[in-house]
């Protein structure tokens, strides 16, 4: 549907929330090649986010909107694109891939989230990867600016976009400022993109929980979740976007407007063993200024690769397995470590059909249906057939994570089927045992497996019906992607996360930031 209203274009259709994010500044090239090439980076941070995708570039009449469900191929249709011809005086680009977070799944959450200035009128435009904490103090501001109020339902980044649209200040960038104030404004994880009149602003909590990088391209810049994305356009990460930072990106180049932080802050460790494509690069933070040398990144194939290595040496049945097999596609540089470390083969006998409609998403990201979750594994993977390659064998299972435990019962109960002894479980992640409120949607204790069982691995392995699950941990786990090796120890051992410079609180109940905003101090060094 497109409605046409005082020059701005918008058209949606119901989709859910976050997570991928591209921004293009290219004011030298016209829209319809700008658009396909920031569509193209996007492409890149489709995993981050499957659930539905948006794009907003300013035109001489207002603003073009697009957002719908679907994955990028499905919203961005060839007759879509052809379409996107306005004239964009400012060459600004937003690009959006949805992965549900926080907020309900309605039209109110689409990204970006467009909100008309309280005082200029002008179009904001917000796309946001990560997930605001304490929302209920952004409805109160929001109230005592404009007396409005919102449905329960509305995502972070929706009520963030309003209540910079309603602040006062002399500039754009003083609202901006005043927003992100880690006392008074808004604050939790955010990797974030605003678009105003004929500026890109980029802004990064100081905590540094998400992935968020910057490159040149000709006469301009662009940003995004993951340096995967500029592979895809064939641009080279200059560096990431600092933590604390805020930055403009306008006619007059870069400008810093708010001073980043050099080293690790409470980077998400999700992010390596899952969320981030296996051939993106991370820094490792051995350094404190490896945020500003991407010579020096890890690929996250490495880290993952060097995690199973290092788990092959921790349960002695896995150098007595017949083969290890991995889980597509998160799952198999993980799996490949573990046989390397117990000298076994890795058998890639798994296959991912990525051609089914049923079976093109990530599993995990499916929140919104996840009843329907385990129906899907076996739609979407399924085992090589024939009885002599799992007849009587030991296998294998290596993962990236066992989370809600549907996945692998399936895969267990599958491969018991066709005809294996045993069936032993590698994990790349420690036990997830707390929910997540810093942008993975992990909502409740109650869908996830090990919080069941305070994270003994006997116990979910009956749980799923395996014969064990070996988990990594978690000094080895901040170790693997590391280039020094060096892992400090905390006497609280709970807080290794912390003083690590990871946010493991999925896994230890301690995050950098509470859901209610209240920064965590260390209480050992």
């Amino acid at each position: 549907m497109a409605e046409r209203e005082s020059g701005f274009i918008e058209e949606d259709e119901p989709l859910q929330e976050e997570c991928g994010i591209v921004g293009l500044y290219l004011p030298s090239l016209d829209t319809p090649h700008a658009v396909r090439l920031a569509l193209q980076a996007a492409t890149g941070v489709q995993h981050r986010g499957q659930l539905g995708a948006g794009v907003y570039y300013p035109t001489y009449d207002g603003y073009r909107r697009v957002v719908r469900s679907g994955l990028m191929r499905e919203v961005f249709t060839d007759s879509l694109v052809s379409s996107f011809t306005e004239d964009n005086p400012y060459g600004i680009y937003q690009v959006h891939a949805r992965y549900g977070t926080n907020g309900g799944y309605n039209s109110t959450n689409f990204q970006p989230a467009v909100v008309p200035d309280r005082f200029t009128q002008s179009p904001i435009s917000v796309i946001h990867n990560g997930q605001f904490t304490a929302t209920e103090h952004l409805r109160r501001k929001i109230h005592e600016l404009t007396g409005e109020e919102f449905p329960e339902d509305t995502s972070d980044t929706y009520l963030y976009a309003h209540y910079l649209a309603a602040l006062d200040g002399d500039s754009m960038e003083e609202k901006i400022l005043k927003s992100l104030d880690e006392d008074t404004g808004a604050n939790g994880a955010y990797s974030m993109m605003i678009a105003y009149e004929d500026s890109l602003y980029l802004a990064r909590d100081s905590f540094g929980i998400r992935p968020f990088v910057l490159g040149r391209i000709k006469d301009g810049w662009m940003a995004a979740s993951e340096t995967k994305a500029f592979k895809k356009v064939g641009i080279n990460p200059e560096r990431e976007v600092l933590r604390n930072e805020i930055v403009r990106i306008n006619k007059n180049g870069l400008t810093t407007i708010r001073e980043g932080k050099l080293g690790a802050g409470n980077y998400c460790s999700f992010e390596v063993p899952y969320f981030s494509s296996p051939d993106s690069l991370t820094p490792t933070y051995d350094n404190p200024d490896d945020g500003i040398h991407p010579e020096r990144w890890l690929s996250n194939y490495v880290a993952r690769e060097r995690a199973g290595i290092t788990v092959a040496q921790y349960n002695p049945i896995f150098k007595d397995a017949d083969f290890v097999t991995g889980m597509p596609d998160s799952g198999v540089p993980f799996s490949a470590g573990v046989a390397i470390g117990a000298g076994i083969p890795y058998r890639p006998v798994i296959i991912r059909d990525h051609y089914d409609q049923a079976a093109d998403r990530r599993l995990f990201q499916g929140d919104d249906d996840m009843e329907s979750i385990e129906k899907k594994v076996l739609v979407k993977l399924s085992l090589v057939p024939g009885d002599h390659i799992f007849q009587d064998k030991v296998v294998v299972l290596g993962d990236d994570t066992i989370v809600r435990s549907k996945v692998a019962k399936a895969m267990t109960r599958a491969v018991f089927n066709a005809g294996a002894r045993e069936v032993h479980w590698a994990v790349g992640f420690p036990p997830v045992q707390h929910t997540c409120h810093l942008g993975v949607s992990m909502r409740t204790q109650d869908e996830l497996i090990a919080a069941m069982f305070n994270g003994d691995p006997v116990k979910v392995a009956e749980a799923i019906g395996a014969n064990s699950v070996t988990y990594i941990k978690p000094r080895d786990f901040i170790q693997a992607r590391k280039e020094s090796g060096e892992v400090l120890t905390p006497a609280d051992i709970r807080e290794i996360f912390l003083h690590n410079g990871e946010c493991g609180g999925c896994i230890t109940g301690l995050y950098p930031i509470s859901n209610e905003g209240v920064i965590y101090e260390r209480l050992t060094s």
